[in-house]
């Protein structure tokens, strides 16, 4: 199973301090699933595919 993480730079965005108390919080939580949003396994996860080209970067 994979989990994506994603690092927010506070300098990119204008939040107030509540937002990023908030956000913080999230990153101690535990994934929570239902029959809405199930777990997945590997080889689900592995049908996805991209819908978009990847956009060039620098470092491309």
């Amino acid at each position: 199973m994979s989990t994506v993480y994603c690092q927010i730079n506070e300098n990119d965005f204008k939040l107030t301090d509540e937002q990023i108390r908030r956000l913080q919080a999230l990153k101690d939580k535990p994934i929570t699933y239902d029959e809405d949003c199930p777990e997945l396994t590997d080889e689900e996860l592995a049908q996805f595919k991209r819908v978009s080209p990847r956009k060039k970067t620098a470092n491309d």
